[in-house]
């Protein structure tokens, strides 16, 4: 509660009893019986009113603290020095989005208030005020959004099409002596964005496309620049933080150009064991920029292992690093035991070994999909397959029946010659 002003009639008294000692709290206060102090609070609120005038007031916000007299050989008062200081007492205004948390007061000998001292931190709010503040701050921003085309005029509600999407490896730096071909972040985004745009336009019109990240969308989980379980070393083209605000802003585009060719659009992101907990950027940036838009779903579950019906086909996908091909059959069978059994074909899809794979176990297409990566310098050699993406139209009723490819020219290196040896000993030289 803040102190109470003292009666104009008081403050007279104590100015009067100041004045007959000399302009001099202590023995002012002395003969009212009351501390100097609060001689001083009277005659400061006459100052403060204006009420005195051979004492400047206060101002705003100010109040005087000592009034010094200088005197002359005389005795007389020969000049005048006032202190302020900051006003105390008043109203206190909690600052927004605090609580009080600890008050301290000094009282004098008159019981009023001389000195507080008011503690305040920040307010504790629920997980659901902070949740309800964030959806404020969102709604109020002008977000920047492309615009997809309407619905395309053919459609079939019966069609899926799945883009799998494995091991593009963000941030991977090869150089072309190294691995036949330079790859870094700008060249993989634009290379992803041009070949991903081709792949749409050759896969059927209409129905539903399933954006199935199969994990190492980035090559680098963190700034530490290595495999998160193996600590293999890594070389990288730019920081995790870069590296996933591109991944996020290309996957965006490229959900917007499915738009154009489909009806609807499902994204699944699994991790990998190069973007081990990276992932999750990836799929909450999808999130929050199409979390109004209806033609839009996203799964947000967090198991390694995904299961997805479509009619008559069972689909299965994995990363492949925690599971061996010859595994992923068995492991459909049985966490989808009913699934299974109400299906006549069954497809499962994964990455890792950056080269196609196609198994048939237990009446299950086991299918390694291909990487637009070229090999780093530590795969350099032992990853010769052809890079491509491919889409994969499953029907509710007949299964698949179709597939769309967009290829990459192989990586090519050039033998040396005795020339060129020649060559490049006298350039370093």
């Amino acid at each position: 509660m803040p102190t109470p002003p003292i009666p104009l009639e008081e403050c007279w008294r104590r100015y009067n009893a100041w004045v007959d000692a000399g302009r001099k709290y202590q023995p002012a206060g002395d003969s009212l019986g009351i501390d100097g102090k609060a001689v001083q609070r009277g005659v400061d609120r006459l100052v403060k009113l204006g009420l005195i005038e051979d004492l400047k007031a206060a101002p705003p916000g100010f109040e005087v603290k000592a009034v010094t007299e200088q005197l002359d050989k005389h005795g007389q008062t020969a000049g005048k020095t006032i202190k302020y200081g900051h006003e105390v007492g008043g109203e206190f205004q909690l600052p927004a989005g605090r609580i009080i948390g600890k008050v301290t007061a000094q009282v004098g000998p008159d019981g009023s208030i001389e000195r507080e001292w008011i503690r305040h931190n920040w307010d504790e709010l629920s997980p659901f005020q902070v949740a309800e503040l964030v959806r404020e701050f969102a709604a109020e921003q002008a977000w920047t959004r492309l615009k997809a085309s309407p619905l395309p005029h053919s459609t079939n509600e019966d069609l899926l099409t799945i883009y799998p999407l494995a091991d593009l490896h963000l941030s991977l730096k090869a150089r072309s002596d190294e691995s036949g071909e330079a790859y870094d972040l700008e060249t993989a985004s634009s290379l992803f964005e041009k070949k991903s745009t081709d792949l749409i336009a050759k896969s059927p019109t209409g129905g539903t496309a399933l954006a199935l990240y199969l994990g190492d969308w980035t090559h680098q989980n963190d700034d530490k620049n290595e495999t998160p379980r193996s600590k293999h070393k890594l070389e990288v083209d730019a920081p995790i933080f870069a590296t996933v605000n591109a991944g996020v802003q290309l996957a965006i585009k490229f959900v917007y150009a499915q738009l154009t060719w489909h009806d609807r659009v499902i994204i699944k992101v699994l991790r990998g064991n190069h973007d081990e907990t990276s992932w999750i950027g990836l799929v909450i940036g999808l999130h929050q920029h199409f979390r109004q838009e209806p033609r839009v779903i996203i799964d947000l579950g967090e198991a390694d292992y995904w299961f997805f019906r479509w009619g008559v086909t069972l689909l299965g996908a994995h990363h492949g690093h925690r599971l061996k091909p010859e595994q992923m059959a068995g492991a459909m069978a049985t966490e989808c035991r009913k699934d299974w059994g109400e299906t006549l074909f069954r497809l499962f899809l994964h990455g890792h070994l950056h080269h196609r794979i196609v198994l048939d176990v237990l009446g299950v297409q086991v299918e390694c999909m291909r990487t637009l990566a070229p090999p780093d310098a530590h795969h350099s050699g032992k990853y010769g397959s052809p890079r491509s993406l491919t889409s994969i139209t499953l029907h509710k009723e007949e299964g698949e029946v179709s597939r769309a490819f967009v290829n990459l020219d192989p990586v090519l290196r050039k033998a040396e010659t005795a020339e060129t040896l020649e060559l490049l000993s006298y350039a370093a030289a």
